[in-house]
C-alpha cells in the first residue's frame, strides 16, 4: 500500500517540476549554451525515470499481468532514466567546478565538448541494456499462475546490483571532491552571497548522499543474503533488510522530483522566469478569480461584488494553491479509490451489503473527483468549455458529493445496527438490496438542480470573458442551504450512530474495545472536521449575498473569501481520505 500510494504522489511532483522545467528553458533560456542543455537533459532522465514508476506501482499491487515485452521495456526506461539522472548530475558538478575554481578556464568553448549531452545518454543507456537484456517474466514455484518481472538468475541480479554500487560511489566521489574544492574557493573569497552559497552545496551534496546511499548499502546487503553471508542468512535479519529496502526505495526514488528544487529553481533566474509566468497566468486569471472569490457554491459559482473592494491578492491566492491541490487530491482519489475497486473485484463477496455500501462509495468518491480536473481549468482560464459541459460538470461533481455523503450515512446505520442490534436480521429483510438504488436516485435528485440553474453566463465588464454559475442570486442561497441541510442531517445520524456503538463498546469486555473507539473517533472527526468549516463558511458567504450590514465589509469578505479556499481545499480531500478511514483500516482490506 505505501509504495505505490508514494510513488503516485512522486509522479505528480515530478511531472510538475520536470515540465516547468522544460517549458522555462523552452520559452526563455539560450539553449546553445551547456548549462542549460544539461539542466534539459536532467529534466528528461528524470522523466524518464519517473515514467517507470506507474508501472512498478501496478506491479506491487497485482503482480505482473502486462507482459514480456512491457517487462523488458519498462525495466529499460526506469534504468536508463536513474543513470542518465546519476550522469547528469555529475556533469553540472564537474561544470560547476570549473565555474568556480577554474573561471578563466574556455574548456566549454573547445571543439567536441557539445557532444557531451550524446555520450552522457550513450553511457547511460549501455548500463541500463544488461536490465532489459536480463529481465523477464517468471512465475512463481508455488503459484505458477503468480507472475514476477525479474531477473533471470540469482548472478545477474547481484552484478547488476554492484554496477549500481560501484555508479553511486562513483558519483558521489567526483560530486564530494567537486565540491570540496568549490567550497574551499568560495571561502577564500569574499563575497556577500559566500555563505548563501556554501549552504547550497552542502544541501545539494546532503540530499544526493541522503536519498541514494542507504539505497545503495540496502541493496548491497542484499547480495550478502544471496551469497548466503552467516548473519544474513537469519529470517529476521531479512525481514528488517525487506522493511530497509522498501523505506531506502522511497527515499531515492523522491530524488526525481526533488532534482527541479535543488538544481534548478534556486537558480535565480529560473526563479524570476518562474515568477513570469505565473503573472501572466496571474493576469489572465485575475478576472475570473475576481469574482470566483465571491463564489458559495463549491464548483465556483460567483456574482460580481462591489469593484471597489479590490481583491487581487485572494484572486492569485485562489489561482494557484486550489489547481495545484485538486491535482493531487484528484491523483491520490483515482488511486484509492481504484485500489478499493480492485480489491472488492478480485476478493470479496458481492452479495454482502457492506461491500456494496464500499463499492459505490469508492464510485461516488471516483464520480467527484473527475469534476476536479475541469474546476483546475476553470480557476486558471475561466470557462471556456461551452453550457452543455458546465451543465454536465456541475451534476457529476453534485452527484459526487451527495452520493458519498449518503453512503457514509448508510455505513453508519449499518455499523449502528450491527454493533447495537447484533442479533437482528434486518439486511436479510426483503427490499433492502435496493438500499444503494434509492441512495442513487435520492443523490441524483438533490443534483439535478445544480445542472439546470447553471450556466455558462458573460462577464457584463467583458463579454468574451465566461463563468459557469447559477443563474440567480436565489438559486445560489437555496443550493447553500440545502448543502449546509444535507450536512447537518449526515452528521446528526454519524453522532447518533457513533455515540450509542461507543457505549455499546465500552460495556464490552473485549481486548480490540479500545482500538475500535479509536477507530471511531478518526472517523467522526474526520468527517466533521473536513465539512463543518466548509459548510459553516459557506452559510456565511450566503449572508454576504442577503447584504446584511457586517457581512458587506470589504475586509470581512477578504477573510471570508480566504477561509472559502482553505475549507474548500480541506472538504474537498475527503474523497482520497475515505479509502483510508473507511476501507484500509479493515483487516480484509489491508
Amino acid at each position: 500500500i505505501v509504495v505505490p500510494l508514494f510513488f503516485g504522489i512522486v509522479v505528480v511532483f515530478s511531472l510538475i517540476g520536470n515540465i516547468l522545467v522544460l517549458v522555462i528553458i523552452g520559452l526563455y533560456e539560450n539553449l546553445k549554451s551547456l548549462t542549460n542543455i544539461f539542466i534539459l537533459n536532467l529534466a528528461l532522465s528524470d522523466l524518464l525515470f519517473t515514467f517507470g514508476l506507474p508501472f512498478w506501482a501496478w506491479y506491487y499491487i497485482w503482480g505482473w499481468n502486462l507482459g514480456d515485452v512491457a517487462c523488458k521495456a519498462v525495466s529499460f526506461f526506469f534504468y536508463a532514466g536513474f543513470y542518465s539522472s546519476v550522469v547528469f548530475l555529475i556533469l553540472m558538478t564537474i561544470q560547476r567546478y570549473m565555474a568556480v575554481v577554474h573561471p578563466l578556464s574556455d574548456w566549454e568553448r573547445r571543439q567536441g565538448f557539445a557532444l557531451i549531452p550524446i555520450l552522457a545518454w550513450v553511457v547511460s543507456i549501455a548500463v541500463a541494456l544488461p536490465a532489459p537484456i536480463f529481465n523477464s517474466i517468471q512465475a512463481d514455484p508455488e503459484n505458477p499462475q503468480k507472475l514476477y518481472c525479474e531477473y533471470n538468475s540469482t548472478e545477474v541480479y547481484i552484478t547488476i546490483t554492484y554496477t549500481q554500487n560501484v555508479f553511486f560511489v562513483f558519483a558521489f566521489v567526483v560530486m564530494g571532491f567537486c565540491y570540496i574544492r568549490i567550497l574551499q574557493t568560495i571561502i577564500k573569497t569574499r563575497t556577500n552571497k559566500r555563505h548563501r552559497s556554501i549552504r547550497l552545496i552542502l544541501c545539494i551534496v546532503i540530499v544526493f548522499f541522503l536519498g541514494w546511499a542507504p539505497y545503495n548499502l540496502v541493496m548491497f546487503l542484499h547480495t550478502l543474503v544471496h551469497h548466503q553471508v552467516n548473519y544474513f542468512t537469519d529470517c529476521e535479519v531479512t525481514h528488517h533488510l525487506d522493511y530497509a529496502e522498501y523505506v531506502c526505495k522511497l527515499l531515492a526514488f523522491s530524488h526525481c522530483c526533488l532534482n527541479p528544487v535543488f538544481y534548478v529553481f534556486v537558480g535565480v533566474k529560473f526563479r524570476n522566469h518562474l515568477k513570469g509566468i505565473l503573472q501572466k497566468v496571474f493576469h489572465r486569471t485575475d478576472n475570473v478569480n475576481m469574482r470566483q472569490t465571491q463564489a458559495v457554491q463549491s464548483h465556483g459559482s460567483v456574482e460580481l461584488k462591489d469593484e471597489l473592494c479590490h481583491k487581487e491578492a485572494v484572486a492569485k491566492f485562489g489561482s494557484v494553491l486550489v489547481p495545484l491541490f485538486f491535482c493531487i487530491v484528484f491523483v491520490l482519489s483515482i488511486i484509492g479509490n481504484s485500489l478499493v475497486l480492485g480489491i472488492l473485484a478480485h476478493y470479496e463477496n458481492m452479495k454482502s451489503l457492506t461491500n456494496i455500501f464500499i463499492l459505490n462509495l469508492a464510485l461516488s468518491d471516483l464520480l467527484f473527483s473527475v469534476g476536479l480536473p475541469f474546476w483546475v481549468h476553470y480557476f486558471i482560464w475561466g470557462w471556456n468549455l461551452g453550457d452543455v459541459a458546465c451543465k454536465t460538470v456541475c451534476f457529476v461533481f453534485y452527484a459526487g458529493f451527495y452520493s458519498s455523503v449518503v453512503f457514509l450515512m448508510l455505513m453508519t446505520i449499518q455499523r449502528y445496527m450491527a454493533v447495537v442490534y447484533p442479533l437482528s436480521d434486518w439486511e436479510k429483510r426483503q427490499g433492502f438490496a435496493l438500499i444503494p438504488t434509492v441512495a442513487w436516485i435520492l443523490s441524483i435528485g438533490a443534483a439535478v438542480p445544480a445542472s439546470i440553474f447553471s450556466s455558462e453566463i458573460p462577464d457584463p465588464a467583458h463579454p468574451s470573458q465566461l463563468y459557469c454559475e447559477y443563474n440567480s442570486k436565489k438559486a445560489k442561497i437555496t443550493f447553500a442551504y440545502v448543502q449546509n441541510g444535507f450536512f447537518f442531517c449526515a452528521f446528526v445520524v454519524m453522532g447518533f450512530c457513533y455515540s450509542s456503538i461507543l457505549k455499546t463498546i465500552i460495556n464490552t469486555r473485549t481486548k480490540k474495545r479500545h482500538r475500535t473507539m479509536r477507530l471511531i473517533f478518526t472517523i467522526v472527526v474526520a468527517f466533521f472536521l473536513g465539512w463543518a468549516p466548509y459548510n459553516l463558511v459557506n452559510f456565511f458567504q450566503t449572508l454576504t449575498q442577503l447584504n446584511l450590514n457586517y457581512f458587506t465589509d470589504c475586509e470581512v469578505t477578504h477573510h471570508l473569501d480566504y477561509a472559502e479556499y482553505v475549507c474548500k481545499l480541506l472538504a474537498f480531500s475527503h474523497c482520497c481520505l475515505n479509502p483510508v478511514f473507511y476501507v484500509f483500516v479493515g483487516l480484509k482490506f489491508r
